[in-house]
């Protein structure tokens, strides 16, 4: 792609790239490695100059950074990033749900009944059954 002068894509593709590769790092339980690589993902992609909702990703990699910070204990700085990444893509379903559970699962309750009462709205027209919206529904009916 950068032979052909299609820069743009050959960005895009480098960002998907790392984020890949973060995400086979940390299956392999190189967790300090991952993140570095998914970090590095995330960073590429705010260098894009094109908004990225044109098109978009299917998921930020600020967002994906978020869920790898979850899953190796670390839900504060998940929380940090995830809303970073709603400054550019803001109001996305896996969006609110992963900051809703970052918040949780670093004891900001008050953070995650907003994120988590904005879920249930974006998600009122959705698929009731949906785990995270079931979940959402269960942390705001609790408090």
């Amino acid at each position: 792609m950068t032979a052909a002068k299609s820069l743009y894509w050959a960005h895009q593709s480098e960002v998907q790239r790392l984020a890949v590769a973060a995400w086979i790092a940390r299956a392999e339980k190189r967790d300090d490695e991952a993140l570095a690589l998914m970090r590095a993902s995330a960073e590429a992609e705010d260098e894009t100059e094109k908004h990225p909702v044109t098109p978009g990703p299917i998921k930020p990699a600020r967002e994906l950074l978020a869920e790898m910070l979850i899953e190796v204990g670390r839900p504060a700085s998940a929380l940090q990033e995830v809303e970073a990444s709603h400054r550019v893509e803001p109001n996305r379903f896996q969006g609110l749900y992963v900051a809703a559970r970052a918040a949780e699962l670093a004891g900001e309750s008050t953070k995650a009944r907003v994120y988590y009462v904005r879920l249930v709205d974006l998600g009122k027209d959705a698929d009731p059954s949906r785990p995270e919206l079931e979940q959402a529904r269960r942390f705001v009916g609790a408090k």
